[in-house]
């Protein structure tokens, strides 16, 4: 039995803290669906998640999560600012207390000192090269991203009505995350173009580059909710990019989706493999700013779609912890 237990473990830590990214923002979807004894479920499996891969992550399993040394695990260390950033962006949700409020703040600052410097390091070293590109890359954009909507969520609840500085740091980071998506999509776009892409080097993180601009949309969504009034010549703009972002999202779903199903064919079987989390992130992500943009519209069907997304990705959640502990038999 404990060598079973063992094998879940270091299976799960190999996605890193991307399945409680998943758990996190489903949590979030199903609530704003309505689904609020699912999203209650996902929210404490989130938090269980975080216990049972963070706690052991920095002894049990450190040489698998921290003392790897595979290129793409430098960023999905990340996915540690993120997965805490969706738990802190849920529990604002069902409690305003003060102290989640400070924790938004800490780890958005985390989150663009750290990019900015692991950045510059990785610049001045030239290791961002076409050769090296992969989707893994994107883990630095979504970490800025969720901690901006963590930071967004809990910053009224410290300051009222909100200052230009915390618009002006908070715009700041939403800016970055957009500037990191569109460089690291640019290098594995030449990659492909190049012929150095396979079908056996996709995963799922190819899939951030769909659900991405989806965060980043609800990011600018956020941004309009502390936008005091004498900025408010800025709302029609960031709306407009809240929108178009979207529209990116649902455009990069149906290549990503065509590429996958190709995948899919290739290997002939579904197996476990730690990237699968890195497809339940993004879809859960598409379905919370869907339904944000149904209510923009004022549109049913749209509604309907985002729910549809919310049934899908919930539904792969499960079956990929299915897939883990199956896995984890061998």
């Amino acid at each position: 039995m404990y060598g079973y237990l063992n094998r879940i473990l270091r299976n799960i830590s190999l996605g890193g803290f991307s399945s409680i990214m998943a758990s996190g923002i489903l949590s979030i979807s199903a609530f704003h669906h309505h689904f609020y004894d699912l999203s209650l479920v996902l929210y404490v499996v989130s938090i269980l998640l975080l216990i049972i891969i963070g706690i052991p992550s920095f002894w049990f399993t450190k040489d698998i999560v921290w003392k790897n040394n595979d290129y793409h695990w430098k960023f999905n260390r990340y996915t540690l600012i993120s997965g805490i950033a969706v738990v802190i962006t849920r529990t604002l949700i069902l409690s305003q207390y003060f102290l989640f409020s400070y924790a938004s703040i800490l780890i958005f600052l985390i989150s663009i000192a750290s990019a900015l410097v692991f950045t510059f390091h990785e610049v001045i070293h030239k290791n961002f090269a076409i050769d090296s590109a992969h989707f893994s890359q994107l883990n630095v954009s979504v970490a800025i991203a969720s901690s901006s909507i963590a930071f967004m969520t809990g910053i009224s609840n410290v300051t009222t009505p909100t200052g230009w500085f915390v618009l002006y740091i908070a715009f700041f980071g939403v800016l970055l995350s957009i500037l990191f998506y569109f460089a690291f999509v640019a290098l594995n776009i030449s990659k492909l173009l190049q012929g150095k892409y396979s079908i056996g080097n996709i995963d799922g993180t190819l899939w951030i580059s769909m659900g991405l601009p989806a965060l980043i949309s609800l990011a600018f969504y956020s941004l309009t909710k502390i936008i005091p009034e004498p900025f408010l010549f800025l709302f029609s703009l960031v709306t407009e990019l809240y929108l178009w972002l979207w529209f990116l999202a649902t455009a990069m779903l149906i290549p990503v989706t065509a590429i996958s199903i190709l995948k899919i064919y290739h290997v002939r079987r579904i197996r476990y493999h730690p990237s699968l989390w890195a497809v339940v992130f993004p879809t859960g992500v598409y379905s919370f700013d869907t339904t944000l943009i149904s209510r923009y519209f004022s549109s049913n069907y749209i509604y309907s779609y985002s729910v549809l997304f919310d049934i899908v990705s919930s539904s792969l959640f499960f079956l990929f912890l299915l897939l883990l502990i199956l896995k984890s038999k061998n």
